[in-house]
C-alpha cells in the first residue's frame, strides 16, 4: 500500500500478510482477493497455491474469449456469485458465449480444446488444475498447431472421476446391471452399430470443428498480418487464407482436406461460388493417396453443387457419380452428405430436362430427409423449395406453390420466417406469382425479399436472381427507367457472384436488353442481348432454353429494326427447338410464337399468322391465371383477325384490353395498342 492509500497487486497469489494473527483476522481475510475473482479455495480460507494463479489465468480466458464473467452477470449480486462458485462447477465457456449478442470470438471456435482448456484451468479442486502457469501455455500452443492438448486427454477422466464419486452406491448397482444385461448384447448388437456409427458422425464434425480451430485462426492471423495496416473484410481473409491453405499444408494432406472444406463452406456463406469453385478444383488437382477419402468426395461434391449454379450440368454430373459412390459405400455413416447428394442428383436431372425423374428423386429425398430429422427441419424446407422448382418447371403452379408454402410454414415453425433461406423462399414464391399472372403481390414479395436479403447479408447471387424478377416486372408494367437501373445492377451483381456466363447472369443482361429495347435505346439494347445470345450458345449449345430465351429477344431486337426476314426465321427456328423441349418451355414457346404471328403479320401474311397466334393463345389458356399474357396473346391475334375482316375480332379485343387495362394499367402502350385497334374497328 502507497503513502496514499493507493493498494498496489505485485502478484498473483503469492502475495500474503506477514503477521495475519497480530491482525486478529482470518486466513480467510488475509488473504488479499477480489470477491468476484477469487478462486475457491480463496474463499473457504483453504491453501493459496500456484493452483490458484492457474485459476485467475482461467477466469481472465473465460472472459476475454467469452465477454462475460462465468457467475457474475451485470445485475447479479456479489454474494450470490460467490455462492455459485462454491456450489456449481464452472460454466461451459462456448455455451455462455451463444448467450452473448457480442460475443468477441464466434462459438464455434471456443467447442471442443478451448473449452477444456478453460474449463480445466476453472476447476474447483486445486488439485485438478494445471499444475503450473506453463501447463496452460503449453496446452494453448498445442491448440494453435493443431496437436492434441492435455485438457481434453483429462476431461472424461475428470468427469467419470466425479460422477462415481458422487453417486458410488449408484455406480456400483449400474455396474451389476450391466454384466447381467451382457447376455443381450448379441440380440442388441445393431443399436452399438448405431452408436459406433453417430460416434463416427460425431468425431468427424469434431475432426472439422478442430480444423476450423487451430488452423483458419492462424490463416486469418497471417492475412491480417499481409494486409498491414489496411482494412480486411471477411471476402478478403478467405480469399488470403485459400491463396495460402494448399501450400502450407502440403505435408499435412488430411488436415488440408478438412481446412478446405471449412474455407469453401464460407464462400458459401458469402455466396461466392467462383472463391469456392477455384478452391475445390486446387483441392481435388492436387489430392493423392495420402489425402482423405471423405475430403476428396465432400469437395466434389461441393464442387457438382457449384457447377450446377454456374450451368455447367456436365461437369456436375460427372462429378457428383464419383461423391456418391463413396456414400454408398457405408451409407449409414454418411447419412448427411448422401441425402445432399441425392437433392444435387435431382437438379441434374431438372438440368437435363428429366424434370419427371427430378420431382421423383427429390420427393424421394424428401421421405428420407424427414425419417432422418423430421419435417420441420432446415433441410426439410430446402428440399420442398427444390420440389417447387421443378413442378414449376413444368408449369405445374399450384402445386409449386404448395410446396413452396409447405417450406414457409417450415420455416415459421422453427423461428426462422425472418432468416435468409426464409428471404429466399419469399423470393421464389415472387416468380411463381409473376408466372400465374399476379403481378402486384409478385412486385411486393419481390420487392421485399431483395431488400430484406441484403440486409440481412449484403449482395449475393441469389440477390441478383430475386433483383432480376423484379426489374422485369417494371419493365412488363412499362417503367422501364427503374427497371433498367435495377437489372444493371442485378447483372453486375450476378457475375460476380455466380460468374458473367451463369443462367442467373445471363437471365439477368437478357431482362435488361428486353428493357432498353423496350425504352427505344437500341445500340445498348442490341450490344447486352447479342452478348448475352453468344455468351449462352457458347456454354449451353443451341437447344439450351436459356439459349432459345435469348434466341427470341435478338429477334425482337430484328423486327424492332425492321429486319422482318431475320426476325422471323430466328423465332422460326426457335419454336422448333421449344417444342422439342417440350412442357417445361411451353411459356417461352408461347413468346415465340407470339412475336412469330406478329413478323409474319407485318409482312401482310396474315393466315399463317392466325395460325401461329391461335396456337398461342391455345397454350396460354392452358394457365387461366396467367391473365396479362394471355391477354396480350388475344390482343395480337385479334389485330390479325381484324385486318382479314374476321367477326371474331372485336370481342377479342374487348375482352384483351379490359383484362389488360386490370392488369398492367390503362396507360400501359399494350392497353393502348389494344384500345386503338378496337377504335380502328369502330368498336
Amino acid at each position: 500500500m502507497t503513502p496514499g492509500g493507493a493498494v498496489k497487486l505485485l502478484d498473483f497469489g503469492i502475495a500474503k500478510l506477514l503477521d495475519a494473527q497480530r491482525a486478529r483476522v482470518t486466513q480467510a481475510a488475509a488473504t488479499p482477493m477480489t470477491p468476484i475473482c477469487a478462486a475457491p479455495e480463496q474463499l473457504t480460507g483453504g491453501a493459496v497455491t500456484t493452483a490458484t494463479d492457474v485459476y485467475a489465468l482461467g477466469l481472465l480466458l473465460f472472459e476475454l474469449l467469452s465477454g462475460t464473467h462465468p457467475w457474475m452477470g451485470s445485475d447479479t449480486p456479489v454474494l450470490q456469485a460467490m455462492r455459485m462458485v462454491l456450489q456449481r462447477p464452472a460454466p461451459s465457456l462456448s455455451r455462455t458465449a451463444e448467450t452473448q449478442p457480442n460475443a468477441p470470438v464466434p462459438v464455434r471456435l471456443l467447442r471442443g480444446d478451448l473449452d477444456a482448456i478453460v474449463g480445466k484451468a476453472l476447476r474447483k479442486e486445486p488439485g485438478d488444475r494445471y499444475a503450473t502457469v506453463e501447463a496452460i501455455k503449453l496446452d494453448v500452443e498445442r491448440s494453435r498447431r493443431g496437436e492434441p492438448v492435455e485438457a481434453r486427454e483429462g476431461a472424461r477422466l475428470y468427469v467419470i472421476s466425479r460422477t462415481l464419486r458422487r453417486y458410488r452406491w449408484a455406480a456400483a448397482a449400474v455396474a451389476a446391471v450391466i454384466v447381467a444385461l451382457a447376455v443381450g448384447l448379441g440380440v442388441a448388437a445393431w443399436q452399438g452399430e448405431k452408436a459406433a456409427q453417430e460416434r463416427d458422425v460425431a468425431r468427424r464434425d469434431a475432426a472439422r470443428e478442430e480444423a476450423v480451430r487451430y488452423n483458419l485462426t492462424g490463416l486469418f492471423r497471417s492475412a491480417i498480418s499481409d494486409q498491414g495496416s489496411k482494412s480486411t473484410t471477411a471476402k478478403g481473409m478467405i480469399d488470403l487464407s485459400a491463396q495460402r491453405v494448399l501450400k502450407e499444408y502440403h505435408d499435412q494432406p488430411l488436415l488440408a482436406g478438412q481446412v478446405v472444406l471449412t474455407l469453401a463452406d464460407l464462400y458459401g456463406a458469402l455466396e461466392d461460388v467462383n472463391g469456392s469453385a477455384a478452391l475445390l478444383e486446387g483441392f481435388l488437382a492436387e489430392a493423392d493417396s495420402r489425402a482423405d477419402p471423405f475430403a476428396i468426395a465432400d469437395a466434389r461434391q461441393k464442387l457438382a453443387n457449384i457447377e450446377l449454379m454456374r450451368g455447367h450440368v456436365d461437369r456436375a454430373a460427372q462429378l457428383l457419380p464419383q461423391a456418391e459412390s463413396f456414400w454408398q459405400e457405408s451409407p449409414r455413416r454418411f447419412p448427411e452428405e448422401r441425402l445432399e447428394g441425392i437433392a444435387i442428383r435431382a437438379r441434374v436431372q431438372r438440368s437435363r430436362g428429366d424434370i419427371d425423374g427430378s420431382i421423383a428423386t427429390t420427393r424421394e429425398a424428401i421421405a428420407q430427409r424427414i425419417a432422418l430429422s423430421g419435417h420441420d427441419n432446415r433441410e426439410t424446407a430446402l428440399l420442398f423449395n427444390s420440389l417447387a422448382i421443378a413442378l414449376a418447371t413444368v408449369n405445374r403452379l399450384p402445386e409449386a406453390l404448395k410446396a413452396n408454402y409447405e417450406t414457409t410454414a417450415i420455416y415459421r415453425a422453427l423461428g426462422l420466417g425472418d432468416g435468409l433461406d426464409a428471404q429466399i423462399i419469399v423470393a421464389n414464391t415472387g416468380t411463381l406469382e409473376m408466372r400465374d399472372g399476379h403481378l402486384r403481390e409478385a412486385e411486393a414479395l419481390l420487392k421485399s425479399s431483395v431488400e430484406r436479403e441484403r440486409a440481412l447479408a449484403g449482395d449475393s447471387a441469389a440477390v441478383a436472381a430475386a433483383m432480376s424478377y423484379y426489374g422485369r416486372i417494371l419493365s412488363i408494367t412499362n417503367r422501364n427507367e427503374p427497371a433498367i437501373s435495377v437489372l444493371r445492377q442485378a447483372a453486375e451483381m450476378a457475375g460476380r457472384y455466380a460468374g458473367p456466363d451463369s443462367p442467373v447472369a445471363l437471365q439477368a443482361r437478357i431482362f435488361l436488353g428486353e428493357a432498353l429495347l423496350a425504352n427505344a435505346e437500341h445500340s445498348e439494347a442490341a450490344s447486352t442481348l447479342t452478348e448475352a445470345n453468344r455468351a449462352s450458345l457458347g456454354h449451353y449449345g443451341a437447344a439450351h432454353p436459356l439459349t432459345l430465351r435469348a434466341d427470341i429477344a435478338v429477334a425482337q431486337l430484328a423486327a424492332s429494326e425492321g429486319n422482318y426476314a431475320l426476325a422471323e426465321r430466328q423465332l422460326a427456328e426457335a419454336a422448333t427447338g421449344l417444342r422439342k423441349l417440350g412442357a417445361q418451355s411451353a411459356a417461352t414457346l408461347a413468346m415465340a410464337l407470339e412475336n412469330l404471328g406478329v413478323v409474319q403479320s407485318a409482312q401482310g401474311r396474315n393466315t399463317e399468322a392466325e395460325t401461329v397466334l391461335k396456337e398461342a393463345v391455345s397454350i396460354r389458356e392452358k394457365t387461366p391465371d396467367d391473365i396479362w399474357e394471355l391477354a396480350q396473346a388475344q390482343e395480337r391475334l385479334g389485330e390479325a383477325l381484324a385486318k382479314s375482316g374476321s367477326a371474331d375480332a372485336p370481342a377479342l379485343l374487348k375482352k384483351a384490353s379490359l383484362d389488360l387495362e386490370s392488369q398492367l394499367g390503362a396507360d400501359h402502350p399494350q392497353t393502348l395498342r389494344a384500345k386503338a385497334a378496337l377504335k380502328r374497328l369502330g368498336a
